[in-house]
């Protein structure tokens, strides 16, 4: 599931992933066992990370999205249209306020390390690089249906409501 902004509606395009963590396999007389995995281990999560955020800018670079050099002579469209939302829109990209009494400066983010060399993390089962952030901390049993309902609904921005 996509989502295109944080909780404080800036941009922060994220995708939200529920996947089984083991694999389905079908004995002889037909019936169906789950196999599951060991959690991933952070040294593996830190590798997936790195891999995510180089497949997602080779496609982006291949797709003419993202150049390494910011062209100066280029025009921006949305400027062209409306300048105030292309203001907006340029400071949520750059993580920085853009409008009122504190307009400019970077937004704190908690948990960030700007410039870090490699992959860092927060906790267990989690990573960070330049701004590619995956977690694989949360887990439902096989039984609690409630449970997996509250985490899809997390994943897809629904608030969670207790249905009946």
């Amino acid at each position: 599931m996509i989502q295109r902004f944080g909780s404080g509606l800036q941009l922060n395009i994220h995708a939200h992933a529920l996947v089984l963590d083991g694999v389905f396999t079908e004995a002889a007389d037909g019936t169906v066992r789950f196999h599951p995995a060991s959690p991933p281990t952070d040294v593996e999560v830190a590798r997936l990370v790195a891999t995510i955020r180089t497949r997602v800018l080779c496609l982006l670079r291949r797709r003419g999205v993202f150049t390494e050099a910011a062209d100066d002579d280029a025009t921006d469209p949305l400027a062209e249209t409306s300048l105030a939302l292309a203001g907006i829109t340029s400071a949520a990209v750059q993580g920085r306020s853009a409008l009122g009494p504190r307009a400019g400066p970077r937004v704190l983010q908690i948990g960030r390390v700007p410039g870090a060399p490699w992959v860092t993390s927060t906790g267990s089962r989690q990573a960070h690089l330049d701004g590619f952030d995956f977690h694989a901390t949360m887990a439902v049993a096989a039984n609690n249906r409630d449970g997996l309902e509250q985490l899809a609904r997390t994943c897809s921005g629904r608030r969670w409501r207790r249905s009946g």
